[in-house]
């Protein structure tokens, strides 16, 4: 990539624009190649002029060089085309000056008028000062000769504005500077010496009159005015006698005359200190490479016949340049990071600190590089590709912080490992051997240098699990007395909770990091922001007093000449002026606004509250936690530097998976390439009734939420509460048949009770699978007041329909009539009657208002729960229910209706057998199976609410139990599980039981461990109201079982079989 401060020195001009044989321009290669090694700003000085009047000499000195571009002695023209030289400008650091030396204007051999003018466009085009070369003096013939802006405006467009075609182009233009070469004449005016501008400021003064000769007169006259506001004028003597002239460039200023070097100084003087940057209409300034696209730009216009306008050049340079811009910056963010960085790094500030200075300096790569960046979308682009690139190295300092921590952890606890392997410490008194290893195993590591940030992590999972093993060996000691062995379990307790709080000090560390980062990066991007701003804004003020000085000036003439009307017309331009003025010009009101949004896109990702994670395979993740939460982490901290080790609830090594939303409720084969967001917080609501009617309540902090019961999500960037129900799906069907919509979704009462929402994510059952354009096309969202509705646009999700800022009402998601849907499932069965068996089983679209109507009507059934289809259904289709003993079906089909109350199919066994099989068949294609055992429809598992196993699956397990493995269906029999322990295995199944479990097999395991009495009330209750958030009770759950032993882990892992097989059979499949 290109340095931003390179200087490119030229050693002698080269063609920018040539025309051909067949008189087409064209811009060559091999300028624009020097251009794109220009990202200073540049000041562009071009000459125009008749040919053979010197224009080249005076290129020549304002490179201070004398040669560079062609000089002739003789009638025929030199330069051909538009010549460049670009070099380091004398007086402004960091800035290159760009010297356009021009074809000569009316060369007879030529003899092409409008190449002539095309020559003389492209001159003022592409500079920010534009000199006209003449000869003589300024009178009628010389005003003649620049007949050429007369017409400009029949050869360069502006689009429509609020101020007249010429003072647009006035804004645009150059400033003018008028050379009058070999000048013989006396500065006087009515016998007063007169400055060389009031010389050209007398010579354009109109004529009085209306007549043709007059017009005629005044044209150029008038043009000069009404098109430059900046006007200079420098005169020249003859620089030497014809002889000398004719070898100039071997003549040094001491073989000319003193008068004309002291003018020339003069002139160069001026260009070197006032000529300005480069810039396009608002005070944008162009870098080289911004000019080398412009002069394609408007070359490429010429040769296709067209006329050049100024604001597709500014499109079509943003367009060119602001998404390179941002390719650049990120390519130079990742090789200044990969060169300046040593993983692992010891800290995350040592990371940060890098990557901070790193992105300011990537940030500011950009923004001498990016070109009218409307919405400043390009510079949130890349810093949402910095924050990934920053994330991605995160990730790997996090992955080889772990390889040298385990390479680490192998060599220091070698000893220990080979005495477990062979059981030398399963023996009197192995025990405290066990823990002077592991504890001078503990002390070494910790001493090791060059770790790196996961150095805690990796050894809480190694003390974690060695800790298990130790109890066993602890239990076989039998030098320990009872006594010993409890006061034994208590200080390792109390190591474990203090290695927790190092642990939890550490994520805490990493998470505040993460939030200063974010922050200086939002603060640096808003300070870049506000400089480029603000130059530009001080460059379009600059333009905009230039305009209005010419404007009143202008209209003082007029008003002295007797140009009354001409005047009068004149003040309404003024006015328009002098009102954009006091305004500080639109754009720095847009760039406040700019500063504020792109303030408020960085605050909405630093309110998720980015913390650095690590799962047993060492994924780096971005995890939601509220400062509550934090608060809440180092109370417990607190409690076990107290010692209250039977109190503290420790976080566990994987305690932020809880974070991360589960999709074993949403899963469908149908629609799973479909990408979907997972960092949802699932929260468990507040259920109060009114009216006889479920009320749900959810209090969070900032964050992005979802509701377990219907599945509604939102995203806040503070405190809110939301409170909703089910309504009437009926309410609206009148006026929705007239609109010709149907639902896809329940309808929603919602309110914001407190705070704001950014974001609404409105549920919905239709499957995008085959379907998605048409469905996001034909997709609206319903807002109901009485008997009024009105349709909003929303973006379709793959299972909800995302509102940005929304206001509540009664909402729905809708789709047009006539479009097919495929919808996702629920099965739902209900025992009705035990003997005989008589089960009522409804096939619906999934939809929480349509399961909980079911169940209003079903309230004094058991629900038997099995897994949902993992297909999705076209709307309308039939069904048909078999069951693989004797019974009787009825109906034989039902079509899948979104209708209430839905169909059902009743079946119904004489003599139930034990175990049996129902199948769920569309179009002679199954969608759904599901096995029947007596413990699902039984009355004993009824009554008691609790878990019941057979007595053949009861002395399987207790044997199980007894020997520390867990037992095993046939289903799952033979698999890698057999080698592992129930707590192993238990541990192992942690991360997709937090992931996966639904709220109703949460339930259940709570209430069949009471019974079997593993955890007792309290721990139950503790589990649940600790927090409403179900990942998070599922976690606590899981530990707690895990702490009391192999026997418990088995109980569990029994009940977990014969709720959800499905769900176990899963988890066997991942440990293979």
């Amino acid at each position: 990539m290109c340095n931003n401060n390179a200087t490119v020195i030229m050693n002698e001009p080269v063609c920018l624009i040539d025309t051909g044989r067949d008189g087409r321009m064209s811009v060559q290669q091999r300028a624009l190649q020097i251009l794109e090694q220009i990202q200073q700003p540049v000041v562009v000085v071009a000459v125009v002029g008749l040919y053979r009047t010197g224009k080249s000499y005076l290129m020549n000195r304002l490179a201070g060089r004398q040669s560079g571009f062609a000089l002739g002695s003789t009638i025929e023209s030199k330069t051909k085309g538009i010549w460049m030289w670009c070099l380091p400008h004398p007086f402004k650091d960091g800035h290159t000056l760009v010297l356009l030396d021009t074809e000569g204007l009316g060369d007879v051999e030529k003899g092409d008028e409008k190449h002539d003018m095309w020559i003389f466009c492209l001159a003022l085009l592409l500079s920010s000062t534009l000199v006209y070369n003449s000869m003589g003096t300024i009178d009628n013939i010389a005003l003649e000769k620049l007949q050429f802006v007369t017409e400009l405006t029949e050869y360069i467009r502006v689009k429509s504005s609020d101020h007249s075609r010429n003072t647009e182009l006035m804004r645009v233009f150059p400033s003018f500077v008028w050379t009058v070469r070999d000048f013989t004449l006396e500065l006087e005016l009515n016998g007063k010496p007169i400055t060389a501008d009031e010389y050209l400021e007398n010579s354009l003064k109109l004529k009085p009159g209306y007549s043709a000769e007059v017009s005629q007169h005044n044209l150029v006259r008038r043009s000069l005015k009404e098109f430059f506001a900046v006007r200079r004028c420098f005169v020249m003597d003859r620089p030497a006698s014809a002889a000398k002239m004719k070898c100039m460039e071997q003549l040094t200023d001491a073989d000319l005359e003193p008068s004309f070097v002291q003018q020339a100084q003069q002139f160069c003087s001026y260009i070197h200190q006032q000529a300005q940057v480069k810039t396009m209409r608002g005070g944008r300034g162009l870098t080289g490479r911004m000019l080398g696209s412009l002069a394609e730009t408007y070359v490429e216009a010429i040769r296709s016949g067209k006329v050049p306008c100024l604001e597709s050049a500014v499109e079509a340079l943003a367009k060119i340049h602001n998404t390179r811009a941002v390719a650049e910056a990120l390519d130079f963010y990742r090789a200044e990071m990969t060169q300046k960085v040593q993983f692992p790094t010891e800290t995350q500030e040592a990371l940060s600190s890098v990557h901070s200075a790193v992105a300011q300096q990537a940030a500011s790569t950009f923004m001498k590089a990016s070109f009218n960046d409307q919405d400043e979308k390009h510079l949130l682009q890349l810093k949402e590709g910095i924050e990934k690139a920053y994330g991605e190295l995160c990730k790997r300092n996090v992955k080889e912080s772990r390889k040298v921590c385990w390479s680490v952890i192998r060599r220091v606890f070698a000893s220990l490992e080979h005495g477990l392997s062979n059981g030398s410490y399963m023996r009197p008194g192995g025990y405290n051997d066990f823990r002077s290893a592991l504890d001078h195993g503990a002390q070494v590591y910790r001493s090791e240098k060059g770790k790196g940030i996961m150095s805690e992590e990796v050894l809480t999972e190694y003390l974690e699990e060695k800790n298990i093993v130790g109890k066993g060996i602890c239990a076989a000691d039998q030098t320990l007395s009872e006594a010993q062995k409890k006061m034994e379990d208590y200080r390792v307790r109390l190591e474990e909770a203090e290695q927790q709080r190092r642990l939890l000090e550490k994520r805490i560390a990493m998470q505040q990091q993460a939030m200063r980062d974010l922050e200086q990066s939002k603060q640096e991007s808003i300070r870049q922001l506000e400089r480029k701003l603000e130059q530009e804004r001080q460059r379009a003020q600059e333009e905009l007093q230039q305009v209005l000085s010419a404007k009143l000036k202008e209209q003082q003439e007029l008003l002295e000449d007797g140009y009354e009307q001409r005047a009068q017309k004149l003040s309404e331009e003024i006015t328009q002026l002098r009102s954009e003025r006091k305004k500080s010009a639109p754009f720095e009101a847009v760039g406040r606004r700019l500063i504020s949004w792109l303030g408020k896109m960085a605050f909405a990702k630093e309110t998720e509250n980015l913390s650095f994670s690590v799962e047993e395979e060492g994924e780096y993740q971005s995890v939601h936690k509220t400062e509550d939460q934090m608060e809440m982490e180092m109370e417990k901290v607190e409690g076990a530097r107290a010692g209250d080790v039977e109190n503290v609830d420790v976080p566990d090594v994987s305690y932020d998976e809880v974070h991360r939303h589960h999709f074993g409720q949403r899963r469908c084969k149908s629609c799973a390439d479909i990408a979907e967001s997972s960092h949802w917080v699932l929260m468990e609501p507040l259920v109060s009734m009114e009216t006889g009617v479920p009320v749900y309540k959810h209090c969070s902090p900032s964050g992005r939420f979802e509701c377990a019961v219907s599945g509604l999500r939102w995203v806040c960037a503070s405190n809110v509460t939301v409170q909703y129900h089910f309504s009437d799906p009926d309410a609206f069907r009148a006026e929705l048949a007239m609109l010709q919509y149907t639902p896809i979704g329940p309808l929603l009462d919602i309110k914001v009770l407190e705070g704001e929402l950014l974001e609404a994510h409105l549920p919905h059952f239709a499957c995008l699978e085959g379907s998605e354009s048409s469905l996001k096309e034909a997709v609206r969202v319903l807002h109901g007041v009485d008997s009024a509705v009105t349709l909003e646009t929303c973006e379709l999700t793959r299972f909800h329909a995302k509102l940005l800022k929304p206001s509540f009402s009664l909402t729905e998601v809708l789709v047009k009539i006539g479009i097919p849907v495929r919808s996702h499932l629920d099965v739902l069965i209900y025992r009705m009657r035990v003997t005989p068996l008589t089960l009522h089983i409804y096939v619906v679209p999934r939809d929480a208002s349509m399961i909980q109507a079911v169940e209003q009507d079903t309230r004094n059934a058991k629900k038997i729960k099995k897994n949902r289809p993992d297909v999705s259904i076209w709307m309308n289709s039939k069904f048909r229910l078999t069951c693989t003993c004797p019974a009787e079906i009825s109906p034989q089909d039902i079509t899948l209706k979104y209708i209430r109350p839905p169909d059902f199919f009743e079946v119904f066994m004489e003599n139930a057998e034990e175990r049996f099989d129902l199948e769920l068949t569309c179009e002679e294609q199954s969608i759904w199976k599901a096995t029947m055992r007596s413990v699902d429809y039984g009355e004993t598992a009824d009554t008691s609410q609790h878990i019941q196993m057979t007595s053949a699956a009861t002395r399987d397990f207790q044997g199980a139990a007894f020997r520390g493995q867990p037992y095993l269906p046939t289903s799952t029999a033979g698999r890698a599980t057999g080698a592992l322990t129930n707590t192993d295995l238990l541990f192992r199944f942690r991360l997709g039981l937090i992931e996966r479990m639904s709220g109703g097999v949460l339930r259940d395991l709570l209430d069949g461990l009471q019974h079997q009495l593993v955890i007792n009330r309290t721990e139950a209750g503790d589990i649940l109201q600790r927090t409403s958030v179900q990942q998070e009770q599922v976690a606590r759950l899981v530990d707690t079982v895990r702490n009391k032993g192999r026997r418990a882990c088995g109980i569990m892992l029994c009940m977990l079989q014969q709720l959800d097989i499905h769900l176990y059979n899963d988890l066997c499949d991942e440990l293979e």
